[in-house]
């Protein structure tokens, strides 16, 4: 799986059309991957459930309210 870095309403739309619940991206990249987004953070979709510090992954639940209404 990779991370999709577009506008927000791409990234919501391919977070909704491959109905993706979670996320895992590397701890050490995030704040690479936030500068590439809008704003300079990741998406308010994108909650934080934990960080493993033995495998340096943080893990991401995928706020479905947050993600707004399909397209037509």
């Amino acid at each position: 799986m990779h991370l999709v870095i577009a506008d927000d309403a791409r990234f919501r739309e391919v977070l909704r059309r491959l109905k993706v619940r979670y996320a895992a991206l590397p701890t050490d990249r995030l704040p690479i991957y936030a500068e590439r987004f809008q704003g300079g953070h990741l998406p308010d979709c994108l909650e934080v459930l934990r960080t493993e510090p033995q495998t340096g992954i943080t893990i991401f639940r995928v706020r479905e309210d947050a993600l707004g209404p399909a397209s037509p």
